[in-house]
């Protein structure tokens, strides 16, 4: 099985998909979705690394702005900015805004397009934010309000790595909370309420750049402070690849407003 992707026409990279139960749940549901909707894919979050960390600090601001406004009160922090205390309670407040993945509330259903979508800018500026801006890279995400999930089940998680390996394509997060690494990174305790691991195979992917540990020793050491068996995959932390790939042109031919405009699955 292999996945063509284009961006804005441009042919950017094949992913050779492993012979494996979740590549073959991903490929799945990649076709299921894309049969249904066509190419569904958050093109601005995709590329959002393309932004400058001040391009992206003002659509932090404007978010908090905007839902502050609207809900007539200090709902989100608008003080002692963009440290890291500063965005834990920003993704606290867009835990509560926006519940968990596959909740309905009374918020969304009445809820206008753009205030929705500065709920997820909430999520998705702070985590571009914390710890540093990552180097350019293109993420690939699926329009939440379209994104379906499977389950994994015993089988996907014996093919789990505690490893980033050079061009090779993982699982992305599907779900809306922090994850074991999270609390560690982001100094938050281990009852942290919010607190979701990963169990789902989404739409959602990324390319890994280089070989490297997916945990530092100070993790483990803070794993073992609090009885977690990091490499147990039940525990929904380790990485899930699904397959390799080759890129095919620079990154540098594109833009904060490119657009994904192939992803062909082909069967083979």
């Amino acid at each position: 099985m292999q996945i063509n992707i284009s961006i804005d026409g441009i042919r950017f990279t094949q992913i050779f998909l492993f012979d494996n139960p979740i590549a073959k749940k991903y490929f799945s549901l990649m076709k299921t979705l894309i049969d249904k909707n066509g190419l569904e894919f958050d093109h601005r979050r995709c590329f959002y690394s393309y932004r400058t960390t001040s391009e992206i600090e003002d659509d932090l601001n404007d978010a908090v702005a905007f839902i502050n406004n609207f809900f007539h009160q200090e709902l989100l922090p608008t003080k002692k900015k963009f440290t890291q205390n500063y965005f834990n309670d920003l993704h606290k407040g867009f835990e509560k805004l926006n519940k968990g993945f596959d909740d309905e509330t009374v918020l969304k259903a009445i809820a206008s397009t753009d205030l929705i979508e500065k709920i997820r800018d909430i999520n998705f500026c702070v985590h571009q934010l914390e710890h540093g801006k990552s180097e350019r890279q293109i993420l690939i995400q699926w329009n939440k309000d379209t994104i379906q999930r499977v389950p994994m089940d015993d089988e996907d998680y014996s093919h789990a790595s505690d490893k980033w390996k050079l061009d090779h394509v993982y699982l992305g997060y599907n779900e809306v909370g922090k994850n074991i690494l999270d609390l560690y990174h982001d100094n938050l305790p281990i009852d942290y309420p919010g607190l979701k691991n990963n169990h789902f195979v989404g739409p959602d992917i990324i390319f890994s750049a280089s070989d490297q540990p997916l945990f530092d020793e100070d993790f483990l050491k803070w794993c073992d402070s609090h009885n977690i068996d990091a490499f147990d995959p039940k525990n929904g932390i380790l990485n899930y690849p699904i397959g390799t790939f080759e890129t095919l042109c620079s990154l540098d031919k594109f833009s904060p407003d490119s657009k994904i405009t192939a992803y062909d699955l082909i069967d083979k």
